[in-house]
């Protein structure tokens, strides 16, 4: 016997013909006593009311674990900034303590340094005398122009052509007498200069003339030239104490063959017997290549007699 549910079903499956029985859906509540829909109803909203409170606790139980574990990165963080304070003035307070310290010098500090050590190396000889006779007639020329307040470049741009043609009309008696004047002069300059060599080791004015080739080398090199090398020829140091340099196979055999001309077609000889040594046979040149070496020895030989050891490139 059916039950006041069962009957209530079976009526309501009947009037949905198009519907199978086994597949009709019945909502729950749709046909609930409204009291007992209610009390269903209730329990649901009881139920989601409570999810939706346990929610918010979740969250916030999540939340509350999330920033008790940021908690102890944002210490590691703090303590390693601290470390890091720490560290740098440790390096401040190191570097305080080193007054001798200094920053790396620019390539222009450098090169300053460098032309100011080669200075020091290049000595300070007495005026180097020269036997021109063209160096004195100037001389007497710029002494008449001193008053004019010009320089001596722009006193020699200017004069230099009526000079010239003047020092070439002068009389042999006015060209005798500067000669004379000139060869005086060089003779007094020549003295003090060699008085003042002996007061240096040849190893000495041997460093004095390497620093002056390397001057010489700067000078033409550089734009603009250095402050100190302006107005300075750095010419050579003569010193009559330093060997004679070793001379190469084609030297040796030019100066054997200048033997046997006069003087005066020497110069005029050179080209002709340098391409003489360059076509003689091998074994003839050999000959003169050994010549060459023995004087290499003989020249870093005399190079240790006086105290200076001879570079390794020209061993």
């Amino acid at each position: 016997m059916l039950t006041p549910w069962g009957r209530v079903l079976t009526r309501t499956a009947g009037a949905l013909p198009f519907l199978p029985a086994y597949r009709t859906v019945i909502p729950v509540g749709q046909f609930i006593p409204r009291g007992l829909a209610t009390a269903t109803a209730s329990k649901k909203t009881t139920a989601t009311a409570t999810k939706a409170a346990k929610a918010p606790v979740g969250e916030t139980a999540t939340t509350s674990t999330t920033t008790k574990k940021a908690a102890p990165k944002t210490a590691v963080a703090n303590q390693k900034t601290a470390a890091a304070k720490e560290k740098t003035a440790a390096k401040d307070a190191e570097t305080a303590e080193k007054p001798g310290r200094k920053p790396k010098k620019t390539d222009e500090e450098k090169q300053k340094e460098h032309v100011r050590a080669l200075l020091e190396r290049a000595l300070d000889p007495p005026e180097i005398p020269t036997k021109s006779a063209w160096v004195y007639f100037l001389k007497e020329k710029f002494e008449g122009n001193k008053g004019t307040g010009e320089g001596v470049a722009k006193i020699l741009q200017r004069e230099h052509a009526s000079w010239s043609n003047e020092y070439k009309n002068l009389t042999p008696a006015q060209l005798e007498a500067l000669q004379n004047k000139a060869a005086s002069v060089q003779d007094s300059k020549q003295q003090a200069l060699q008085d003042w060599v002996k007061q240096h080791s040849p190893a000495e004015i041997h460093q004095a003339n390497l620093a002056r080739a390397a001057l010489r080398l700067i000078k033409a090199r550089a734009d603009p030239v250095p402050r100190g090398l302006k107005g300075s020829r750095f010419s050579p140091i003569p010193d009559s104490r330093y060997p004679l340099r070793a001379r190469t196979a084609n030297i040796l055999y030019v100066k054997d063959k200048f033997a046997t001309l006069p003087k005066e077609k020497r110069v005029d000889a050179l080209p002709t017997l340098m391409k003489e040594f360059t076509a003689l046979p091998e074994a003839e040149k050999q000959k003169w290549r050994e010549l060459s070496a023995q004087d290499v020895i003989r020249y870093h030989n005399e190079l240790r007699n006086i105290g200076i050891e001879p570079a390794s490139a020209s061993a």
